[in-house]
């Protein structure tokens, strides 16, 4: 068996991959469809570096059916990597159907197939290409099938894009993230096929340089992954908050009455006293003025509103501003005076909520609906 420097980072990305997935499975949060088609993503991503070790580094013939084995990622992967990017853009319940499986299905045939035949004749048959052939077959149409799947991932994550409707990751930050990790996906599956009709096509050296390259943005999607869920909490504030309740002593939660008559004694005092313009206003200060816990109005607007405190704060204040300069005050004071009054505290901290919800400046915001 052989071993190469690039393996000192694809270890531990494995390792890692299948850390993350145990967590995100295992801990409860609002989104928690969304983080278990992550943690079956990260699992697949994590056995595909696997597999594509044991076929490339071990280099024997009897260990082609394992690598074979764990090459079944190779037709699970597209379609849980659009069912992940379905569930976290439009719908967080969407189910995959039966026949999305069936590419999987058909290639564990062939390695039952391939079993079958006795280890003289799997050898002889190897020698001869023959074991090749089909394999390269099925690796062809598991990459295209791949491509496919993430263009239509891609067209899901922009129509979301568009609309608003993107769970966890919708901020402006956050969605860079996102794209970032998309961007290297589609890297590493359009390198794969490169490799692969290099390879396979033409016998080209670029086959072994590519296969580097597609393990290396596996490898970096998994800790791109831990990176963000380090650095960027915002991204996994459902997952935090589940870590926090897990952590937290046992309480009394409000039942569906309770957080409904929660919810509306919250709105009917941001409508009458207003009080998300003042710029100090805290959670605990918000919890007295209801009569409640903080533990209660969190987890009020998380259930109800699908927001943090600080998020449902900075709406209703990007409310205030806008419903000032849709009646023209804009025209007699400035942008940051009206911000100001709505309950921002500074100028930098508006532009960048403001930008983080509608994607541009609020003067090109203006710009917009005054043309």
């Amino acid at each position: 068996m052989t071993f190469h420097l690039i393996d000192l980072l694809l270890f531990p990305a494995i390792g890692q991959g299948f850390v993350m997935a145990f967590l995100l499975w295992r801990l409860p949060s609002v989104h928690q469809q969304v983080n278990r088609s992550l943690a079956f993503f990260l699992t697949l991503a994590s056995c595909l570096i696997i597999g594509r070790l044991a076929f490339f580094r071990t280099g024997s013939p009897t260990d082609v059916p394992l690598a074979m084995l764990a090459d079944t990622a190779i037709f699970l992967f597209g379609p849980l990597l659009y069912q992940y990017f379905r569930r976290l853009s439009q719908n967080p319940k969407y189910i995959l159907k039966w026949y999305h499986g069936l590419p999987a299905f058909f290639h564990l045939l062939l390695i039952v197939f391939f079993n079958s035949l006795g280890y003289s004749m799997f050898i002889q048959m190897n020698n001869t290409d023959t074991i090749w052939y089909w394999y390269g077959t099925m690796e062809g149409l598991g990459l295209v099938l791949n491509l496919g799947y993430w263009i239509a991932s891609v067209i899901s994550v922009r129509a979301a894009y568009r609309n608003k409707s993107l769970l966890v990751f919708n901020s402006l930050r956050s969605q860079r993230w996102l794209w970032l990790m998309l961007s290297l996906l589609g890297l590493g599956l359009a390198t794969w096929l490169v490799s692969f009709i290099a390879g396979w096509g033409f016998k080209y050296w670029m086959n072994f340089v590519s296969y580097h390259v597609i393990w290396l943005c596996l490898a970096g999607f998994t800790y791109l992954m831990g990176i963000s869920m380090l650095f960027q909490p915002q991204l996994y504030h459902s997952l935090q908050y589940a870590i926090a309740q897990r952590m937290a002593p046992k309480r009394e939660r409000l039942n569906e009455s309770q957080r409904d008559q929660l919810a509306s004694q919250l709105n009917q005092l941001m409508t009458e006293k207003e009080l998300f313009r003042q710029g100090d206003l805290t959670q605990k200060a918000l919890a007295e003025n209801l009569g409640t816990s903080v533990h209660n109005l969190s987890w009020m607007l998380n259930q109800h509103y699908q927001k943090t405190f600080s998020e449902y704060i900075n709406h209703l204040r990007l409310q205030a501003f806008l419903s000032k300069v849709a009646a023209g005050e804009h025209h007699q004071k400035t942008l940051l005076a009206l911000a100001l009054d709505a309950g921002f505290s500074s100028k930098s901290t508006f532009n960048r909520v403001f930008k983080e919800q509608y994607q541009c400046s609020p003067s090109e915001y203006i710009a917009q609906l005054a043309a």
